[in-house]
């Protein structure tokens, strides 16, 4: 029961994998909400927020939780998790471009709130990237966000995530016991902007009414299926 792609997944890496890997995330529970709200400035600054809601595998979770080990790989305790989100939230305030940075993860209802201010997406992924080393020792390959583009320059927004969904990976996640599962999970990718929406790459990709927001909502098994759904520009009005 407990040797799932799920379980595997439960360790400190999980944080890498929530901010910029988000394809990664459906190896951690079968059932989740996953919101990723920014802001965008017309001068390229902005807000980024995100919350990762896992309290309907609440107790799959804490099942995991009381184990000692997965595989011959020590399970975290709720108080290193947590010290975990508090040494990344410091050392996001601490890199250059990022500020108030502000993270809290609730062991009990199994809830993930993370927010910052940026000075541009750029300054926000490298940030991200600096910030998660720790994690990433011996993995620089697999781990690598140069292939991630996040930007916002002469009035397009772009994010292209799918070249982190290999044909392995996906293989995995569609071979693991809890595949059918990830049906019930939901991602909503919003996008706010100070200038007015003239278009958008993606059909998937909302407009608000008032033209000044785009929002990507999507299950997990879409992407699974069809990552280059996660592949979009938002084109502004100057």
């Amino acid at each position: 029961e407990h040797g799932s792609i799920f379980d595997r997944s439960l360790c400190m890496k999980i944080f890498m994998r929530i901010f910029f890997s988000f394809v990664l995330l459906f190896t951690l529970a079968g059932c989740f909400e996953l919101i990723e709200d920014t802001t965008i400035h017309k001068d390229g600054s902005g807000v980024y927020k995100l919350t990762l809601n896992m309290s309907a595998s609440q107790t799959r979770l804490n099942s995991v939780m009381a184990l000692d080990s997965i595989d011959g790989k020590k399970v975290p305790s709720s108080s290193e998790i947590r010290k975990e989100v508090d040494d990344f939230v410091n050392r996001m305030n601490q890199t250059e471009g990022v500020s108030n940075a502000t993270g809290v993860l609730s062991t009990e209802d199994w809830i993930l709130k993370f927010s910052c201010s940026f000075d541009s997406l750029t300054a926000l992924k490298n940030a991200i990237s600096s910030a998660t080393q720790k994690w990433n020792k011996g993995k620089k390959e697999d781990d690598d966000l140069d292939q991630i583009t996040i930007r916002f320059s002469n009035n397009i927004y772009s994010r292209h995530l799918s070249s982190k969904m290999d044909g392995k990976f996906k293989n995995k996640v569609q071979e693991d016991e809890d595949y059918g599962k990830l049906a019930d999970g939901k991602c909503v990718f919003i996008q706010r902007f100070d200038q007015t929406i003239k278009s958008s790459s993606n059909a998937n990709v909302r407009i608000a009414k008032n033209q000044k927001a785009s929002m990507l909502m999507i299950t997990p098994i879409q992407i699974i299926k069809d990552p280059t759904i996660l592949d979009y520009n938002v084109v502004l009005r100057p």
